[in-house]
């Protein structure tokens, strides 16, 4: 476990439960996850704040970045979806295909 995850649990309190939650307007903790609305908001705030204009910004895309990023690390698909939850490699290889497009495609040192 990383530092970072230590620190949020202990400075959270939490010690059942989902570890990421919803906070309300008053700065409390929710008992509830996050969902992929809240995360999907949390990354859109950031990007303003940031002043990125990425209006399609979710959840999906972190999951989708972190699985492209393992494999062409050369993580297994099997520890991938570990990872991940997936259950299907037709899946994961959707994203790790888009991920090696440009470095690992059948036209590269062919004089194309």
């Amino acid at each position: 476990m990383s530092r970072a995850w230590r620190a949020w649990r202990e400075a959270s309190g939490i010690t059942t439960g989902a570890l990421f939650r919803g906070v309300n307007r008053h700065g409390k903790l929710t008992p509830h996850r996050l969902d992929g609305r809240d995360v999907a908001r949390i990354l859109q705030r950031a990007a303003g704040a940031a002043e990125l204009q990425i209006e399609e910004l979710g959840g999906h895309f972190l999951r989708a970045g972190f699985i492209t990023a393992a494999a062409l690390a050369g993580k297994s698909e099997r520890d991938i979806m570990n990872h991940t939850g997936h259950r299907s490699r037709v899946q994961v290889r959707r994203y790790i295909r888009h991920g090696r497009l440009f470095t690992d495609n059948a036209a590269q040192n062919i004089g194309l």
